[in-house]
């Protein structure tokens, strides 16, 4: 189950378990008026490389035009229709764990950082697939700091590796719905008893 975010919920089809074929759920939906995308968080993520800012701290309503690391992945999943919590030591925890040769792109890696003294997790990343795209000072010498995208060598050079998470477990038989004004959509378990009133 995804918990929405304002009007994009992310639903994984399988898990819903309805009796009808996803291609008719996904055509009751449209009926509807919900629309249905294909969103990509890293698309989503790039698109803000060399353009936002970087400070530590920022608020969520900050977003898009600033970011810190975990604001910056929470933002990016958001997008997605999919809900994270805010900071990368709550990221950690919520996402499941995933071995370094096994990653996959939208996966997030967590380093040392920023509040390493307090626990263990200090920094979040997004893996593209081969680079990691991450809001962070990237050059202390003149302060410049923002959005970046570096290989993640690059990134396991500066700091240490704390591990990798994945929130998606399953990307098959899945999609984004912009949900109309009408509905009130709190999560994708929603969507399943909303398709159910409709069809009994």
């Amino acid at each position: 189950m995804f918990r929405s975010v304002q009007d994009r919920c992310f639903v994984d089809f399988t898990e819903l378990n309805l009796p009808i074929s996803t291609p008719e759920i996904i055509c009751l939906l449209q009926q509807k008026g919900f629309g249905v995308a294909r969103i990509d968080a890293v698309t989503e993520a790039r698109a803000h490389v060399g353009k936002a800012a970087f400070r530590l701290g920022v608020r969520m309503s900050e977003t898009p035009d600033t970011f810190d690391c975990s604001s910056f992945t929470k933002w990016s999943y958001g997008r997605k229709g999919v809900w994270i919590p805010r900071l990368a030591i709550q990221q950690f925890e919520y996402s499941s764990p995933v071995e370094m040769n096994m990653l996959q792109a939208s996966d997030l890696i967590f380093t040392s950082g920023y509040c390493s003294r307090a626990w263990h997790i200090g920094h979040v990343s997004l893996y593209t697939g081969s680079s990691v795209i991450t809001a962070m000072i990237h050059d202390r010498r003149n302060g410049s700091s923002g959005i970046i995208e570096m290989p993640l060598e690059t990134l396991l050079q500066k700091r240490k590796l704390r591990g990798a998470r994945r929130i998606i477990t399953s990307a098959i038989n899945t999609a984004t719905l912009i949900v109309p004004k009408e509905y009130e959509i709190e999560s994708s378990d929603d969507i399943k008893y909303l398709v159910l009133s409709w069809i009994t």
